[in-house]
Parts: structure tokens; C-alpha cells; sequence
């Protein structure tokens, strides 16, 4: 019993780690299930193998912004563009400070292609002063550093 107690008190004060990842222009054909589930690029396939209990995953949409994995959306078809990343930008923005001022995160993990990246104000102090690694590279090496990353954090 007390040690339940002090994993629960441990698992309440043990900073998380944190995914951003872009959506998918790939998605299952489910209706009102979390977006973790109904994205399906390459990225999302890797996410869903490993455990996501110790981490939390932030998806930057085209449709819906920056929402949660668990977060419920239905099919659509809206691809990121400079527009809509500039449109978003303030609220977006917004949004991940909130999320990262409410919340301790040791780390942090940013998967965004370029017009993504875009559509978040990095330029905000408050991103200077926390542990953020960035995918790079080509598609393979991306998918490969992220396999990596998720395995040191989930392990």
C-alpha cells in the first residue's frame, strides 16, 4: 500500500517528457476517436508502438490547431500552408505557452516540417529557457531519431 502511495506521489512530481508532432495528411477512416488513432503517416505508426503513458503528445492540426492525442476529431482534408500557419500563429502560440507554463516537462520533442514550425512563435522567450530537442533531416533520419527518442523516454 505505501508503495502505491509513493509511485503516485512519484508519477504527480516526475516531469513528463513532451512530443509535438504535426498531423497527417494520411489518416484512418474513423469518426469521433482520438487523433492519435486516426492519424496514420509514418510518424503516427511509430508513436502507436511504444507506450505513451510517460509522455504527452501535442498535435499541431491544419484543422483543429494544437490539440492533445487524445483530443477527438473525425476524418477531414486540410493541408498546412503559409496562410493558415500565419492565421494560427497568435493562437497557437498562445496555446503551447499555456501548456508548457501549467505543466513541468523535462524535455521536449519537436517533429514539425517547416510551414509547421511556422505556425508557432519559437521566437517567445520562454522557449530559450527549456530542454528542446528538433527532428531534422530527411524523412528517414527524422523517423529514425524519433524512434529513438520515444524509445529513451518510454523505456
Amino acid at each position: 500500500m505505501l508503495q502505491a502511495q509513493i509511485e503516485s506521489v512519484s508519477e504527480k512530481i516526475t516531469p513528463r517528457k513532451l512530443l509535438l508532432i504535426s498531423c497527417s495528411a494520411t489518416k484512418r477512416d474513423l469518426k469521433d476517436q482520438p487523433a492519435l488513432q486516426v492519424y496514420d503517416g509514418p510518424s503516427y505508426r511509430i508513436i502507436r508502438k511504444y507506450p505513451t503513458d510517460k509522455i504527452d503528445i501535442l498535435i499541431l492540426s491544419a484543422k483543429y490547431g494544437l490539440i492533445f492525442a487524445n483530443h477527438k476529431i473525425s476524418v477531414y482534408e486540410q493541408k498546412m500552408n503559409d496562410h493558415i500557419a500565419q492565421e494560427m500563429k497568435n493562437q497557437t502560440t498562445d496555446r503551447l505557452v499555456s501548456i508548457l507554463q501549467s505543466s513541468t516537462y523535462s524535455e521536449i520533442y519537436i517533429e514539425l516540417g517547416k510551414t509547421y514550425r511556422n505556425a508557432i512563435g519559437f521566437d517567445n522567450p520562454l522557449f530559450k529557457e527549456l530542454n528542446i530537442k528538433y527532428g531534422y533531416g530527411t524523412i528517414g533520419v527524422r523517423l529514425h531519431n524519433l524512434k529513438m527518442w520515444l524509445a529513451s523516454v518510454t523505456s
